[in-house]
């Protein structure tokens, strides 16, 4: 699975509001996938690389003013961009997220080592609350006879 964006990502990427990659999504939707343009009101956008592109071209003709009857047949032709600026930003959050799988991974390792150790500690903790119960009532035992036998020795 290649890169995926979230709107607030991809914005911060091309240097544009989430505004306008929501109104292009929409706009420019025949060009981009499923997952970047979703028919059903309340899914949430994710943009690909093939999408990234199509919007870094939507940017980059927008910036310089090329209106979207353009654009549109720009991208009819087959024209995306990715501009080395934006490969390089693409690389680092792949490595980013990479790095950040990584740690996930991880941390779910520890978490599941620490939880089974809570597990066994808490075992312990309830084994330990019996035997105490059973050690006091043992010296409660051990009084009763201690009284008994001293009211014999008193007695006697």
């Amino acid at each position: 699975m290649g890169m995926q964006l979230s709107p607030k990502e991809l914005a911060s990427l091309l240097k544009q509001s989430t505004e306008n990659i929501r109104l292009w999504s929409g706009e420019f939707s025949a060009y981009l996938s499923k997952d970047a343009a979703p028919e059903k009101r309340g899914k949430h956008r994710v943009f690909e690389e093939g999408d990234i592109s199509v919007l870094a071209l939507v940017a980059d003709f927008r910036d310089r003013g090329i209106p979207f009857p353009a654009i549109h047949k720009a991208l009819a032709e087959g024209d995306r961009m990715m501009p080395a600026t934006l490969q390089g930003s693409l690389v680092t959050y792949q490595t980013q997220l990479t790095d950040l799988q990584a740690k996930l991974a991880d941390a779910e390792s520890d978490l599941k080592k620490e939880s089974k150790r809570a597990d066994t500690a808490e075992i312990e903790v309830e084994l330990l609350k019996r035997q105490n119960k059973e050690l006091q009532e043992k010296i409660d035992r051990l009084n009763r006879e201690i009284g008994r036998l001293e009211v014999r020795q008193d007695s006697e």
